[in-house]
């Protein structure tokens, strides 16, 4: 039996209540940056840009982001991040500032088939980063993966792919941004146990909904920030869990 928790709570400020060496896998997406001042204003009524997640990291991009990641997982264990192209060149620097050792850049088809402005856009980019030293499972495996779009999600394919070449049953696997419910159900499905944060209340219980609804999954509640912890140190917050 695969257990879940789910906080409602910045992805920052959450994974400073995990303890040190805790986890065993990260997968997960960065948000949507921030648009520009001028888009903003000209779209500040579109539903496109009512959105809680250009609000997470007002000023630094990723304030205190990756030093978190690499204080609560465990050694030689992997980090995969979901990223746009452009940000490659961001996220690669403050990682390794961190402490991570960048591996690769998987390369995922989604072998979408409508057309864009220019030429068609079916790539997205996965970065692989080490803490420590940790080969894959199965070092055979091509660094290109091809993988079709689920309604606009990302596969459970593709998910299960990333759990089993770098985690194995039991084990914790978080995600800080919960974007939406693909890789909390992938983990779990695989046998994975999972942690995650989401700062959206909205979301967040549409997405406990869902986890919930799983077969053979058991829910752990978070206790409420608010409640007085006298004596804790950082981390046992979610010792029920890790």
């Amino acid at each position: 039996m695969s257990t879940f928790q789910l906080s409602h709570s910045q992805p920052v400020a959450w994974l400073k209540s995990l303890g040190r060496h805790s986890v065993d896998l990260v997968v997960t997406e960065l948000p949507t940056p921030r648009r520009g001042p001028a888009i903003a204003t000209e779209l500040k009524n579109a539903r496109s840009v009512r959105n809680q997640w250009f609000a997470i990291f007002p000023n630094d991009p990723y304030p205190g982001l990756f030093e978190q990641l690499y204080r609560v997982l465990k050694p030689n264990s992997h980090f995969y991040l979901f990223c746009r192209q452009e940000a490659l060149f961001v996220v690669k620097p403050l990682a390794e500032a961190a402490g991570f050792r960048f591996q690769t850049v998987l390369v995922w088809d989604q072998q979408r088939k409508k057309t864009g402005r220019n030429y068609r856009n079916q790539l997205g980019w996965i970065c692989l980063f080490e803490k420590g030293q940790r080969a894959v499972a199965d070092p055979s495996q091509s660094d290109l993966l091809s993988y079709a779009l689920e309604n606009q999600h990302k596969p459970h394919a593709l998910l299960a792919l990333l759990m089993a070449q770098s985690s194995a049953p039991g084990q914790l696997v978080i995600d800080p941004f919960c974007l939406d419910a693909q890789i909390a159900q992938s983990a779990l499905t695989e046998g994975r146990r999972f942690c995650g944060a989401c700062a959206d209340e909205a979301q967040h219980l549409a997405l406990r909904t869902q986890l919930r609804a799983l077969p053979d999954i058991t829910e752990l509640l978070t206790r409420p920030a608010s409640t007085p912890l006298p004596g804790w140190a950082q981390g046992s917050a979610q010792m029920a869990l890790l």
